[in-house]
């Protein structure tokens, strides 16, 4: 499997901490939320420091949260969310080969993760893996519009810096 110490170093150093619907997201957020509101255990892969949990809280959320990133940001987490609801229950771990047993969640997604290394299809199948017969699973990935090619060349530019 590739290494994805570049990938990483990038999202440890560039997370934002804004608590907003990104461009795009607004899209398939009723859908997730949908899913999500009917679900008792959920599992986001990609969770970062918390800004969809807390987006999904303070839409009426109340289900069992867990999250799993490849970075510490998930350490950050209780300090960036505010409300009556225990915190998730975190992990580092690579989506590739996730730690959960087979039929754990009722609903897993996964934001923008799934394309950073060629294992993709591998990385889907443990989604489906750990999601309940009779669950749900969201996956998606960047659209290509005009920006696309700008921000993978910064991307580059900035992983040749390091």
């Amino acid at each position: 499997m590739k290494d994805l110490d570049n990938v990483i170093k990038y999202w440890r150093e560039n997370l934002g901490d804004s608590s907003d619907l990104g461009q795009g997201e607004s899209l398939f957020f009723p859908l997730l939320l949908s899913h999500a509101l009917k679900s008792k255990k959920i599992l986001e892969i990609g969770i970062g420091k918390g800004r969809m949990y807390k987006i999904l809280r303070e839409n009426g959320v109340d289900a069992e949260f867990h999250g799993i990133d490849i970075t510490d940001n998930v350490m950050r987490i209780g300090n960036n969310v505010n409300n009556n609801h225990s915190n998730p229950v975190c992990l580092i771990g690579d989506t590739r080969n996730l730690p959960y047993d087979d039929d754990s969640f009722d609903l897993v997604y996964s934001l923008g993760v799934v394309e950073h290394f060629p294992e993709t299809a591998l990385a889907i199948l443990e989604h489906a893996r750990v999601v309940k017969k009779g669950g749900h699973v969201l996956v998606t990935t960047p659209h290509l519009s005009i920006m696309t090619p700008l921000k993978y060349i910064a991307y580059l530019r900035d992983d040749r810096r390091s």
